[in-house]
């Protein structure tokens, strides 16, 4: 449609030395505009919004990658949530998360959210390095039946990208520390928006 388009205001560009044209742009909003071809410099196309499709809740699995060898152990259906700032920039909310027969028990971690995680035109993602933001996360540990772990802890290092695919299908990577873990997980989810 952008090529047609393109190609129709060359043509009146061109035919603009021979005789006074204009461009008359029917807007959606009912409003015209009309401006004469001889003043066009050039137009471009500014990409679609982005944010607004990707609000929503999302359930998959995510698997984590301890040290980048150990596991992966995997959350079946996880849920995020991601809502939308006035800015554009996106907030993301990770629910309750149970992984059962890790090398350290059964753990539970629980909620959190990393804020205002902006749009990445060149990757098409978005990215944000949390790591400053003090978050913290209630993590639970069963081992044998007897709790080993049960505090909040702080994300030392964080950092996230999250990409929607063409379906709408939601992949969050986040690579992160907590408390004083020797080694950072990556988490892996794959999800689609709940209805």
């Amino acid at each position: 449609m952008k090529k047609i388009f393109t190609l129709a205001v060359v043509a009146l560009l061109g035919v603009a030395g021979v005789q006074a044209q204009s461009v008359k742009i029917n807007k959606t909003d009912g409003t015209t505009v009309t401006i004469k071809a001889s003043e066009i410099k050039n137009i471009e196309f500014s990409p679609a919004e982005t944010g607004e499709t990707i609000v929503g809740d999302y359930k998959g699995d995510n698997s984590l990658l301890v040290g980048g060898t150990i596991g992966p152990y995997v959350a079946k259906d996880a849920v995020y949530t991601v809502t939308k700032n006035a800015d554009g920039s996106i907030n993301l909310k990770s629910h309750e998360e149970k992984y059962n027969g890790t090398v350290m028990g059964d753990l539970t971690l629980g909620t959190y959210t990393i804020g205002n995680i902006p749009f990445d035109a060149a990757t098409k993602s978005y990215v944000r390095d949390y790591s400053a933001d003090g978050l913290t996360v209630h993590f639970v540990c069963v081992s044998g039946g007897e709790t080993t772990m049960d505090s909040d802890y702080t994300f030392k290092q964080g950092n996230v990208t999250i990409v929607q695919g063409e379906n709408g299908e939601l992949k969050i990577t986040n690579t992160y520390t907590i408390g004083n873990m020797p080694f950072p997980i990556t988490a892996t989810f794959n999800g689609v928006k709940s209805e």
